[in-house]
């Protein structure tokens, strides 16, 4: 078995790489253990993806799907020291002028199915639920073992495309380097909203004195209500994860009075760390998505990244395969400079709330900003 490209990953930016290729004409396999358990409530895909969807030909599937219309966002946040949440007004900005239209909240699970289920249809071979075990380089590329239960399979390709996510494990195989730039985790209760309840179809984000906070409403109706925060700190009060995020609900005051008479539904932890690769591409192998870098929550585009991320990879590695390396070197210089940059976005963002200086998750962001700005000069 020697497919051309084996892509290990089936998220969004491996099913984008998988489907550019092949409209390339390049021969494409791809392996995924599949993800079908796991839970990812409240993604929200921001107005720009329209474009990246059209690009892959399924904006109409997509809309099928009935992702839900976000038509703005609120924001408490970028308060001066000392003022209370009270006395802070929300920030409204709509997406009126936006020339790609509104924002889209999505069923994450569905919105993977409808990409694979697209790969599937144009003849992409689909390994799911293997996983990727390890790869060892060969004359013309590398051998990869798959495996699924007791069953083994090598797969000789000539270019793996890592989409395994945060850490790009087959790209570490492969000797990058990863590094960690936080230990964001986001903390996500589901709340049922109340009967006759207003539903306001817009994104709301507040800060607090140790994290902070978004909530929407998710296709199905219900209450997405996340806490982000560093995990130490939730270690440290002791509490377990869903007392935490409970705790922190009742200081909030926006937040708190969006879940009023809600009930719920269910909780969940989710990794949300910013990490980096040192390279995103070397010799027969490319990262996309997280796998290559992934960003801060706080900036709403990672799925829209991750998209736009597999689409230039993929058109990299077809000119690589055809003896050009060069635009597999920009693809690795431009995801490098996107991650720093993005780091310097956020990082001016979280400066701009003052509210709480003595407060360890605020200083390690004002910290962080500062090291972003300097790595972004550098380069």
């Amino acid at each position: 078995m020697s497919p051309e490209v084996l892509v290990v990953g089936g998220g969004p930016a491996g099913a984008a790489t998988a489907l550019r290729l092949a409209s390339a004409g390049r021969d494409v396999m791809m392996c995924d253990q599949s993800a079908e358990g796991l839970v990812r409530p409240g993604e929200v895909l921001r107005p720009e993806v329209r474009p990246l969807l059209e690009a892959l030909g399924v904006w109409e599937l997509f809309l099928d799907a009935r992702p839900r219309a976000m038509h703005g966002v609120w924001s408490a946040w970028g308060g001066a020291e000392g003022e209370t949440e009270e006395g802070l007004l929300l920030l409204a900005r709509d997406y009126v002028l936006n020339p790609f239209g509104t924002a889209w909240g999505i069923d994450r699970a569905r919105f993977d199915r409808l990409l694979r289920d697209a790969c599937r249809s144009v003849g992409i071979a689909d390994r799911c639920g293997w996983r990727a075990a390890g790869m060892r380089p060969h004359d013309s590329g590398w051998t990869v073992e798959l495996q699924q239960g007791s069953r083994h399979l090598d797969v000789m390709t000539r270019f793996v495309v890592d989409a395994t996510g945060r850490g790009g494990r087959m790209a570490r195989a492969a000797g990058a380097l990863a590094s960690r730039r936080d230990c964001l985790v986001a903390l996500v209760g589901v709340r049922a909203a109340p009967a006759h309840a207003a539903v306001e179809e817009v994104l709301l984000l507040e800060a607090a004195p140790d994290g902070w906070w978004y909530s929407c409403y998710d296709p199905a109706g219900d209450l997405v209500v996340a806490y982000l925060t560093d995990g130490d700190l939730v270690r440290a009060a002791g509490r377990t994860p869903a007392v935490h995020w409970s705790d922190a609900l009742r200081q909030s005051f926006w937040t708190r009075e969006r879940t009023t008479g809600s009930a719920g539904r269910s909780f969940h932890v989710r990794p949300a760390r910013s990490a980096c690769l040192d390279r995103a591409a070397g010799p027969g192998w490319v990262a996309v998505g997280d796998a290559a870098g992934s960003i801060d929550p706080l900036s709403g585009a990672g799925i829209t990244r991750a998209l736009s991320s597999g689409l230039q990879a993929a058109d990299a590695v077809h000119r690589a395969l055809q003896g050009d390396i060069a635009p597999l070197d920009a693809y690795a210089s431009r995801s490098q400079a996107s991650f720093l940059s993005a780091g310097t976005t956020g990082g001016s963002y979280y400066a701009t709330e003052r509210r709480w200086p003595r407060s360890p998750f605020w200083q390690r962001r004002a910290s962080m900003r500062a090291s972003a700005s300097s790595r972004a000069q550098d380069h």
